[in-house]
C-alpha cells in the first residue's frame, strides 16, 4: 500500500503556551498537558492512501514528562489516555478527524506511537460511562446496585453476591471516595469476550486506591465482566 503523509499545520507548545485551530482543541490539548506535564507537540495532518482515501488526523507528541515514565512498560495505557483526553474535550471537532494519534517519548526507551480511530473513541467514551456509574454507586454506598452492572455471562448469582459482600466489607476501610481518574485502557479478551480493560485510580479521604474494570465492548451490551481493586501496569 502506497502512503503519502501531508502535514498542513504544526503547532508547538509547552505548559500553557498553547496554539490550536479552535477553542475546544486548545482546551483538549491543554487537558493532555495538564495531565502529563512536560512538553506537547500537536500536529494536524492528512494521510493519503490509494486504497482508503484521505484521512485527517490529530497527533499529540508528549515528551520530557515525569508522569509518563511510570508507563514505560505499558505505554499503550498512557497512549490510549492521551487520545481519550483529547477526544472527549472536543465537540463538533470530533467529526473532523478520522483518527487521533499518540506519540510518547520516554527518557530511556523507544518512542511509542499508537492510532485510535474516532469511531472507536466514540464507543469507548460511551463505555467509560460505566466507570462513572460504578464510582457513583461506590461513593453512595449503593453496593447492591452494582450487581445489576455485572454480566450474567461472567458472574453466577452466588459470585455476584460474594463480590458485592466483599466490596461492602472493604469500602468503609478505604475511606470516603472523593473522585476518580482514568489512567487508560486497552482492548483485550476475557472469558472469550472482547472487553475494554480499564485502569482507574480512585482518590479517597485516606489514600488513593485502584480499580480494574473489564467492560463488554459490544455496542449494546453495557456490562462488566471483571472488577478488582488492584492491577499491575
Amino acid at each position: 500500500m502506497r502512503r503519502l503523509l501531508l502535514i498542513f499545520a504544526i503547532f508547538n507548545f509547552s505548559g500553557c503556551g498553547l496554539v490550536s485551530t479552535s477553542k475546544n482543541e486548545t482546551k483538549a490539548v491543554q487537558a493532555v498537558a495538564n495531565f502529563y506535564g512536560g512538553f506537547c507537540e500537536p500536529t494536524i495532518g492528512v494521510s493519503a492512501s490509494t486504497e482508503t482515501g484521505n484521512k485527517k488526523f490529530f497527533e499529540l507528541k508528549v515528551t520530557e514528562s515525569n508522569a509518563l515514565e511510570q508507563f514505560k512498560n505499558s505505554p499503550e495505557i498512557a497512549a490510549s489516555n492521551v487520545a481519550y483526553l483529547f477526544y472527549t474535550h472536543l465537540k463538533e471537532e470530533k467529526n473532523q478527524y478520522s483518527e487521533i494519534r499518540s506519540q510518547l517519548v520516554f527518557k530511556d526507551a523507544d518512542a511509542y506511537i499508537a492510532s485510535y480511530p474516532s469511531a472507536d473513541l466514540a464507543l469507548i467514551e460511551s463505555k467509560l460511562k460505566l466507570v462513572e456509574q460504578l464510582t457513583y454507586l461506590l461513593k453512595s454506598n449503593m453496593f447492591h446496585a452494582i450487581s445489576l452492572m455485572l454480566s450474567d455471562q461472567s458472574f453466577a448469582e452466588e459470585e455476584k453476591a460474594k463480590l458485592i459482600n466483599s466490596i461492602a466489607a472493604l469500602e468503609p476501610q478505604l475511606g470516603v471516595l472523593k473522585d476518580y481518574t482514568i489512567l487508560g485502557f486497552k482492548k483485550s479478551s476475557y472469558n472469550d469476550f472482547n472487553v475494554l480493560d480499564v485502569f482507574v485510580v480512585v482518590d479517597r479521604a485516606k489514600e488513593k486506591t485502584q480499580l480494574n474494570v473489564k467492560i463488554d465492548l459490544k455496542p449494546n451490551e453495557d456490562k462488566i465482566h471483571f472488577l478488582d481493586y488492584k492491577f499491575e501496569l
